[in-house]
């Protein structure tokens, strides 16, 4: 809570902004995520097929991660860390989540067009 003063304000108003913009990566994100697993399960069979999903999920996975790396994102999580926000663990789970599968895309393209 605040303390009723203009300056407790403007910062409770703050964390809610960066919060709501949290909320809404996160969703953008598992959205993506979730697309190219119904992709995966609903797709073509092949090889050529396989090496397109991969090659697509890596660059989605690769892209997201890029823009979780931005230091715009780094300094957002920074100040919501300091105000103690309850949506940073889902969102960081989310993050570890993208780089581990942006890892796993690398590598499974890499080793099918080998």
């Amino acid at each position: 809570m605040t303390d009723g003063g203009p300056r407790g304000n403007h910062t409770h108003t703050r964390k809610q902004r960066l919060e709501s913009t949290l909320i809404h990566w996160t969703r953008q994100i598992k959205e993506i995520v979730n697309q190219q697993d119904s992709t995966e399960e609903g797709g073509e069979s092949g090889p050529l097929a396989e090496i397109d999903f991969w090659r697509s999920r890596s660059v989605d996975l690769s892209g997201i991660r890029a823009q979780l790396e931005h230091e715009g994102i780094s300094n957002i999580v920074a100040v919501l860390e300091h105000a103690k926000s309850s949506y940073l663990d889902p969102f960081r789970s989310l993050s570890n989540l993208i780089q581990r599968e942006a890892i796993i895309a690398e590598d499974n393209l890499k080793f099918l067009t080998r």
